[in-house]
């Protein structure tokens, strides 16, 4: 009963937040979506790791709580990420196919990875998901660093200035 209501809550909230989402990428940049994705996902790996420590009441808000902003700022992602590469392709179709094409194989890998990960760990029944949480909220504080801070991985920004600008005059004359 607790999934369902969970999931329903993640439908109406994804439903919403990827209309907010495309005006970000547009707007503000793909970039700045992908960070606040890599910034919530530790939040949420903190939530989760912390409500190990909380009573049952205290860890099903915070499964709700988790979930809301999880899949608000999921949403964005994959837009953004097709827009990069969209930006990056500069008008070649095959070079455009072949960047979605390997962001699709990429995805996928890393939902059979996480659920080759993550079986394991439900069918040890774990009474203690701490040892869980924490190394993973540490992995997502590894990721943002990263992604943020790290000239050789550092993620740029592709909505290139020009067109930023004529997305805004084009916004004013309406």
């Amino acid at each position: 009963r607790i999934n369902s209501v969970n999931g329903q809550i993640a439908a109406f909230f994804g439903l919403f937040a990827v209309f907010v989402a495309g005006q970000v990428i547009d707007t503000v940049g793909r970039r700045p979506v992908l960070m606040l994705f890599l910034s919530s996902n530790l939040v949420v790996k903190a939530l989760l790791f912390a409500a190990c420590f909380m009573p049952y009441a205290g860890f099903l808000v915070v499964l709700f709580v988790q979930n809301v902003i999880e899949v608000a700022f999921a949403a964005g992602v994959e837009p953004a990420l097709n827009s990069m590469v969209t930006d990056r392709s500069r008008g070649n179709s095959e070079l455009r196919g072949d960047g979605f094409a390997a962001l699709g194989v990429i995805m996928h890998s890393a939902d059979v990875l996480a659920f080759l990960a993550g079986y394991p760990v439900l069918k040890a029944h774990l009474t203690d998901y701490k040892i869980f949480w924490g190394p993973l909220a540490l992995v997502s504080l590894v990721a943002f660093v990263l992604f943020n801070n790290v000239p050789c991985t550092q993620l740029r920004e592709t909505l290139e200035r020009r067109e930023l600008e004529t997305i805004e005059e084009e916004r004013s004359e309406e």
